[in-house]
C-alpha cells in the first residue's frame, strides 16, 4: 500500500511539521487570501505588505510537498515516461516533474518582458500564483481529510480532486487575467496569459503527465 513505503512515511511526516510550523502564519493570511480568491483586487491588499509577502512565499513552498503527496498518493499526477521507477520511490519523479514545471514557468517569465506601463502588473500578475496556490493545497487537504474520515474509495476521491482543482486553476486564471486587463490590452492579457500559464500547464499536461 502506498502508505507502507518509508519514502512516503517521511514526506508526509516533514510535509506535516512543515504545516504545523506555520499554521498561524496562515490562519493571518486566510482572510487576504480568501479575497485573492473571490476578488483579484485582494491580491493588490496582499502585495501591499512585505511581511505578508514573506509569509505566502514562504507557505507556498511549504505547500509543494503535500501536494505532491496528494498528486502521487491519488494518482492526479501519473510520471507517463518513468514506469521503470519503483511504486516506493514515484513520489520523487512527481516531486521532480513539478519542479520542471516551475522551472519552465519561471523561465518564461524572465523571458516574457513587460513594457514600462505594464511591469508593476505584470509582477502581481507573477507573485499572486502563490496566493492560488496555497488555496488550491488547503482545499484539497481539506477534501482529502473529510473524503479519507467518510471512507470514500480512491478512485472516486480522485474524480473529486480532479474536479476541484480544475474550478480552483480556472479561478486562477480568471483572476490572473483580471489582474492583467487592469493596465493591458486584450490581446496582450491573452499573450500573457498564453506564455505564463496556458503553455507551461500545457506542456505539463502532453509532456511528462496524464491526468
Amino acid at each position: 500500500m502506498w502508505s507502507e513505503y518509508p519514502v512516503n512515511r517521511w514526506l508526509v511526516a516533514v510535509s506535516a511539521v512543515l504545516l504545523l510550523l506555520y499554521l498561524n502564519r496562515f490562519y493571518t493570511l486566510v482572510p487576504y487570501l480568501a479575497r485573492a480568491l473571490s476578488d483579484w483586487k485582494g491580491n493588490l491588499r496582499l502585495e501591499a505588505s512585505m511581511q505578508r509577502i514573506r509569509d505566502r512565499n514562504a507557505i507556498a513552498l511549504c505547500m509543494i510537498p503535500p501536494f505532491c503527496l496528494i498528486s502521487d498518493r491519488y494518482s492526479i499526477i501519473t510520471v507517463r515516461h518513468l514506469d521503470f521507477c519503483p511504486d516506493g520511490l514515484r513520489v520523487l519523479s512527481v516531486i521532480g516533474v513539478f519542479v520542471l514545471y516551475l522551472l519552465v514557468r519561471w523561465m518564461l517569465y524572465r523571458i516574457c518582458s513587460p513594457g514600462k506601463d505594464e511591469a508593476s502588473t505584470y509582477k502581481v500578475a507573477k507573485s499572486c500564483e502563490g496566493n492560488y496556490f496555497i488555496m488550491i493545497v488547503a482545499v484539497l487537504l481539506l477534501s482529502v481529510g473529510v473524503l479519507a474520515v467518510l471512507n470514500v474509495k480512491d478512485h472516486i476521491v480522485r474524480e473529486i480532486l480532479l474536479y476541484e482543482l480544475g474550478l480552483l486553476y480556472l479561478l486562477a486564471l480568471v483572476g490572473k487575467a483580471q489582474i492583467l486587463s487592469s493596465s493591458c490590452s486584450p490581446f496582450t492579457t491573452f499573450l500573457y496569459l498564453c506564455a505564463l500559464e496556458i503553455i507551461p500547464t500545457g506542456l505539463l499536461i502532453l509532456f511528462n503527465i496524464r491526468f
